[in-house]
Order: C-alpha cells, then sequence, then structure tokens
C-alpha cells in the first residue's frame, strides 16, 4: 500500500483517499488529521492508464472507507471518477467532501447509494473539522451504516433540532397552561 499510515482497528481496516494530483497539497489537511486520529491512509499515486489496475480495485473494494475531496480539478479527473465509480459499484462506505459548491453529476448517485457528504465551504473549519472526524470514526467503528438516514445530520443540526423541539414542547406547555388558568 502507498502511503499507509499506522492504524486504529485492524490491520485490514483502512481508508482510501482519492484526490486529483492538483489537489494533494489542498487535502493534506485532511490527510494531516485523519492520520493524526490514527487512522491507516491509502493515498495510492494517480495512475494515467486507461482502466483500473487489478491492484487499485482490490485496493477500492478492500478499504473500510472510500473519501474523496470534489473539486473542479478532481470532478474532471479520469482517474478519480474511475476510482469513484469503481467505490460506487462495489458498496464502499463513502465520505464526499465538498471544497466548494459543484454541480457534480455523481452527486445523486452517491446519495443513493448511501454516501455521506460534507459540505466544507458551508461550515466552520472547527465544525468541519469536528463533523469530519466524528463521521469517519463512526464510520470506522461501524457505529453507522451507509444507509443511515440521520448519518448525515452533524452534531450541530442535531442539536438545533433537538432545541427547536424543546421550544416547541415549552410553547405547548405554557398554552396548556394559560388555558387552564382561564377556566377558573
Amino acid at each position: 500500500m502507498n502511503n499507509a499510515i499506522s492504524s486504529q482497528g485492524s490491520a485490514e481496516s483502512y481508508i482510501y483517499v482519492c484526490n486529483a494530483e492538483a489537489d494533494k497539497e489542498l487535502f493534506s489537511k485532511e490527510v494531516s488529521m485523519l492520520s493524526n486520529a490514527y487512522f491507516k491512509l491509502l493515498i495510492p499515486e494517480e495512475d494515467s492508464s486507461e482502466q483500473l489496475s487489478n491492484e487499485r480495485k482490490q485496493e477500492i473494494a478492500s478499504c473500510s472507507l472510500f473519501v474523496i475531496l470534489l473539486t473542479p480539478e478532481s470532478i474532471l479527473s479520469e482517474v478519480c471518477l474511475r476510482e469513484l465509480a469503481y467505490a460506487l459499484e462495489t458498496d464502499r462506505p463513502l465520505v464526499t467532501i465538498h471544497e466548494q459548491a459543484l454541480e457534480f453529476q455523481e452527486s445523486a448517485r452517491i446519495r443513493q447509494n448511501g454516501g455521506h457528504e460534507i459540505l466544507k465551504y458551508d461550515m466552520a473549519e472547527h465544525d468541519y473539522e469536528h463533523n469530519l472526524l466524528s463521521l469517519v470514526d463512526r464510520i470506522m467503528m461501524n457505529q453507522i451504516s451507509p444507509a443511515d438516514p440521520e448519518a448525515h445530520l452533524t452534531d450541530v443540526d442535531k442539536s438545533w433540532s433537538i432545541m427547536i423541539a424543546g421550544w416547541f414542547i415549552m410553547i405547548g406547555l405554557i398554552a396548556l397552561g394559560l388555558m387552564i388558568w382561564l377556566e377558573y
């Protein structure tokens, strides 16, 4: 395995990192974050051949998680598109990190296959880092499945939902109290 970093979990458990050659510097922060969290990473060298090699297919099919950084370069990269298509074909757990808002034809297919999307461009840096590590950790520890409908919700989204539900309950109790008070 190219560029493998020591692991959390079993020796077979690793994250396949897919990004365009032009994005290696841009994605270095995520690589550092994930490796500092003791995840084993496989960061393959870009392969310019027309098809995925059997070795590359085996690496993708065996990964515990496939992570791709979506940028203008990666969605135009034939290599990235082939690797992503194979990850989808082999039903690998998938996380897409959107560096910026992009029109990407595979987004619907990724969501249909239970892929998780992180909109980096739409988050504060601290929230992004927390959400990425939390999501990857839950997937790697098999705490969520690719089809988990709440897996895409961030901790911030969940806390807002709980707070709003609490407000509705409180308003309902106040209204009930007023109705009872007015009857006496």
